[in-house]
């Protein structure tokens, strides 16, 4: 019996890992887990055309921890 899971990627905030990371969400994708990401609103609506659920963090939630944040 296959389960699928729920993968959570929090990658460091520079486009680089956000990218990069973005090859191996697609692939979990396609195999049928959910993929989240936990990115800064520079990335809003930007990784959905991926398959990629976004949860956004505000500037305000970056220094500690803030429930100021939504997901999408």
């Amino acid at each position: 019996m296959h389960q699928n899971s729920t993968i959570l990627f929090v990658p460091i905030d520079a486009v680089g890992h956000v990218n990069s990371s973005i090859g191996i969400a697609e692939v979990l994708i396609q195999a049928g887990h959910r993929v989240v990401f936990v990115v800064n609103e520079q990335w809003r609506g930007r990784l959905t055309k991926y398959g990629i659920e976004e949860v956004l963090i505000t500037e305000e939630g970056r220094d500690g921890f803030s429930s100021d944040w939504s997901a999408e």
